[in-house]
């Protein structure tokens, strides 16, 4: 029989009262399976530029993203981290990334989180304002309901014009938790 996760429920349910010793080494397989708690880890690996068509206007960030770190997590295609486990979790996603802008002038740059094609949260927004060419980093973290093909991207904006924002450096970790 294949090891299954199971939710917290179903395994406070099984545990709860043992008396009649029903506590099988599947069950056992199955708490060890729970233990074990999705991961996915990307990063960028080549920057490139995002095109901007319309300023203050968020698009997915561009760049070659390589997954490090995987467990019931796929990353189908550049900049996304797509969940392939079963049970519904809660997940705690750590986004650290780095952005320029060539040019002259102050430009205000903003990242956020996606969750399949929309925004997590305009809560979980940061900009800022850079001056001519230069880099500055950004951090978000967030707590974020997912279930199985929920998919999370970094998206960008230049609030300022149409000047290409590059993504430099990026790292995101999600962390999947009880539900």
């Amino acid at each position: 029989m294949a090891d299954t996760e199971r939710t917290k429920a179903d395994l406070l349910a099984l545990y709860a009262d043992n008396t009649s010793g029903d506590i099988s080494p599947q069950d056992l397989r199955d708490l060890v399976e729970t233990m074990d708690r999705p991961v996915g880890f990307m990063v960028v690996s080549t920057p490139a530029t995002t095109t901007i068509g319309v300023a203050g206007t968020y698009y997915l960030a561009a760049g070659t993203t390589t997954l490090y770190v995987s467990r019931d997590f796929t990353m189908p295609q550049n900049n996304r981290l797509t969940y392939t486990g079963t049970p519904k979790i809660l997940a705690l996603v750590a986004l650290s990334l780095t952005l320029s802008v060539s040019g002259t002038g102050n430009k205000t740059l903003a990242i956020t989180l996606y969750k399949g094609g929309g925004e997590v949260s305009a809560k979980y927004r940061c900009r800022s304002t850079l001056t001519g060419a230069t880099c500055r980093s950004y951090t978000i973290m967030a707590l974020v309901s997912m279930t199985t093909n929920d998919y999370l991207e970094i998206w960008i904006t230049n609030e300022t014009d149409t000047i290409r924002p590059q993504m430099e450096l990026a790292q995101m970790v999600v962390l999947g938790l009880f539900q």
